[in-house]
């Protein structure tokens, strides 16, 4: 019924269906990043993506809040 008029919508992904979905992957949605007490780790990616904008990856440190 939506999508008859005009409005976009898409199912609602479960966290094992989004992390196994190689369209997330290939949109960099979540990223390796190196933890210095958990090793390696994924994060969130940059979640918008422009055209024209070059947004690459953002390394920042771990705070090291216990």
């Amino acid at each position: 019924m939506l999508l008859e008029l005009g409005v976009p919508v898409a199912p609602v992904r479960r966290i094992p269906e989004l992390v196994n979905d190689p369209h997330v992957w290939a949109r960099e949605m979540f990223v390796k990043m190196e933890d210095p007490v958990a090793g390696e780790v994924y994060v969130p990616g940059v979640a918008v993506k422009m055209s024209q904008t070059r947004t690459g990856s953002a390394q920042c440190q771990n705070p090291g809040i216990a």
